[in-house]
């Protein structure tokens, strides 16, 4: 009986070692799986983190974009802002010389008027050739005053 005792306990303590053979390799087994899901985890962390501070530098470097695009937008617009209404200057010259054309008629047609008032046949013109003639003279005063002033606006602008 003895000897039945002595060979269950042998084949108890053959279990056991089996057993724990068994559990070792288990553990040993998980352990590596955490290892490997830990390495893993690493890397995909270090990529996420690269990825994180590469984003990061392109939406600063977009939003400069951004806002320099944003200054110019506002500089053109308010270049075009300062052009509107802007005169050439051959334009203004054109003008200019259609003043000094306007003004030497007007001088002329002055001199004639007061050329005609010395002689005696000025009172036989007719009531409406006068008022025609009145009416001459002042769309050339207001024609000169015109001019002036449209001068005066180039030169203030």
């Amino acid at each position: 009986d003895i000897r039945n005792i002595l060979e269950e306990r042998d084949d108890v303590f053959q279990q056991g070692d089996n057993r724990d053979f068994q559990l070792k390799s288990v553990i040993k087994n998980l352990e590596k799986e955490i290892k490997d899901v830990r390495t893993e985890s690493a890397k995909k962390e270090k990529s996420l983190s690269d990825k994180n501070r590469k984003y990061g530098r392109l939406i600063h470097k977009l939003r400069s974009r951004i806002n320099l695009a944003r200054a110019e937008y506002e500089d053109s617009r308010l270049k075009q802002k300062s052009l509107d209404g802007f005169i050439t200057p051959e334009e203004h010259q054109r003008v200019k010389n259609q003043l000094l054309d306007l003004q030497s008629k007007h001088k002329k047609f002055s001199q004639i008027l007061h050329s005609l008032e010395g002689v005696q046949s000025f009172s036989r013109i007719g009531d409406a050739e006068l008022k025609l003639l009145n009416q001459s003279i002042e769309s050339l005063h207001q024609i000169k005053l015109d001019s002036l002033q449209f001068l005066r606006e180039e030169d203030d602008s």
